[in-house]
């Protein structure tokens, strides 16, 4: 280990859930549903999103365990139907009595919270008055809502994260949208990202103007991308890809400008956002103060020939590896396996230099010190004489935090390194059956027993050393 790849010593290592994956209760002391309890569902019957690991009622302890794996900080995200679940600016007290006490068992422990303000929770309620996100009155809502976060929980929480993944949002649509079969997501997308811009601008604003202590940022889902050969093409095509699914928001979102030969490409399926003079100078006049990021894999592209036939991107979605269809996009790229990479039961590539290549783009374009808040890997995994020794997932962290490391060391400011997830929950798309937890939940007992993985004990020995004797 070079000697300048060393973690801060107040570097915060964490571990990670969101709201509607984790907590349950979704009907429970006045909270009403959101899109994503809807959409949210496990086929076996076996984890509905009613209960899911049901952290509403375990906190106690799951904080608990958080605390005795040393854990720094614990990044959730703040439930919008819990808080504001109807008339915008009424605000639940029972939902917010229960963000209160998780709180103050988090400083019990001096545990860091960093929370999400939208992690694809959007209230039935706004969505039905509104149509969502493609509407800018659902802005004018949020910024009800955040407001009450603000005020109610400002002064206790250092760390905001504005929209989770709004770039994955884009891509692929999701429970952040619902666009599931009831509207065509891709001719609405350019101005459902539009108004998450100007939300994520405005909730920026407000926070420096209400809570001067505290940071915020947006939390992007990023996906370096390689070139499958040094044909010059080759090197385009990933150019193209990137731009298409990391640059054009982060440029949006940081710098309040739109990359207009990526906004034409999208404007050929998606009706253009309606765009006020005012809005630019809003989005570029709102400084983040500090960068998150979710990563998890990497890409390969490389040209796609302009005679070549369209072809949807067909993910992975039973854990059956080698079942992915690459898309195909002519005259601007296809995406390949790598075949220098080993892949999850998901068919996602295991590239730890993928997170150094990551970190190293994005802070040396940005020079905004940065937090990792999901990093982890989805495994099939059953308790074996009461214990999981989940070696896969142990691999996959030490190897992803040298990489970090090393980013260090190449002179990237890291904040820190939360994992996903603490708990198994339920995955998005996929249910209960991909559990990224360092924690395993018994979703088949009554209690949601839980049981310590053996990546639990480990992670906790990283943090003891602060990640230096890996």
């Amino acid at each position: 280990m070079r000697e300048k790849d060393r973690f801060s010593e107040n570097f915060l290592w964490g571990a990670s859930i969101s709201a509607y994956q984790a907590e349950g209760a979704i009907l429970e002391d006045g909270k009403t549903l959101s899109i994503a309890d809807l959409s949210t569902r496990d086929e076996s019957g076996m984890c509905q999103n009613a209960v899911s690991s049901d952290f509403y009622h375990h906190y106690r302890e799951d904080i608990r365990l958080l605390a005795e794996m040393g854990a720094k900080a614990f990044r959730f995200s703040l439930a919008w139907p819990r808080i504001m679940p109807g008339q915008e600016g009424v605000r639940n007290r029972e939902g917010i009595a229960f963000y209160h006490r998780m709180l103050d068992e988090l400083k019990r422990y001096g545990i860091t919270p960093v929370a999400t303000l939208f992690h694809y929770d959007l209230p039935v309620s706004v969505q039905e008055a509104y149509g969502g996100w493609k509407d800018r009155r659902t802005v004018d809502a949020f910024m009800s809502y955040v407001r009450i976060c603000f005020e109610e929980f400002g002064e206790r929480i250092p760390y905001f994260l504005t929209i989770n993944e709004p770039d994955i949002l884009f891509m692929y649509g999701g429970h952040g949208l619902d666009l599931h079969g009831r509207e065509p997501w891709r001719r609405e997308r350019l101005k459902i990202n539009h108004n998450f811009a100007l939300a994520h601008a405005r909730a920026v604003n407000l926070c420096h103007e209400l809570l001067p202590g505290a940071k915020i940022g947006p939390a992007f889902g990023y996906v370096p991308v390689y070139a499958k050969s040094c044909r010059p093409l080759d090197r385009i095509a990933a150019m193209n890809i990137s731009e298409q699914q990391n640059q054009f928001f982060q440029e949006l979102f940081l710098n309040g400008r739109y990359m207009s030969h990526v906004l034409d490409f999208y404007a050929q399926e998606s009706e253009m956002p309606e765009i006020e003079e005012s809005d630019l100078e809003l989005l570029s006049s709102a400084p983040s103060d500090f960068i998150a990021l979710n990563y998890y894999k990497s890409d390969v592209a490389k040209w796609c020939e302009t005679s070549e036939e369209p072809q949807e991107m067909q993910g992975n979605a039973g854990g059956r590896k080698g079942t992915c269809v690459y898309p195909k996009v002519p005259g601007f790229y296809e995406l390949c396996a790598n075949s220098y990479l080993e892949r999850t039961n998901w068919d996602w590539e295991i590239d730890p230099a993928g997170i150094r290549v990551m970190l190293r783009e994005v802070y040396h374009r940005y020079h905004l010190p940065v937090l990792i808040t999901e990093n982890g890997v989805a495994c099939l995994e059953q308790p074996e004489e009461g214990s999981i020794p989940d070696e896969e997932r142990i691999a996959y962290l030490r190897d992803h935090i040298r990489a970090c490391r090393e980013a260090v060391g190449d002179g990237v400011e890291l904040l820190g390194y939360c994992v996903w997830s603490f708990l198994d929950l339920m995955s998005t798309g996929h249910g209960a059956s991909k559990r990224y937890g360092l924690v395993y939940v018994d979703y088949g007992s009554k209690e949601r027993k839980r049981i310590p993985k053996k990546s639990y004990a480990w992670y906790g020995n990283v943090i003891k050393c602060n990640g230096n004797e890996l």
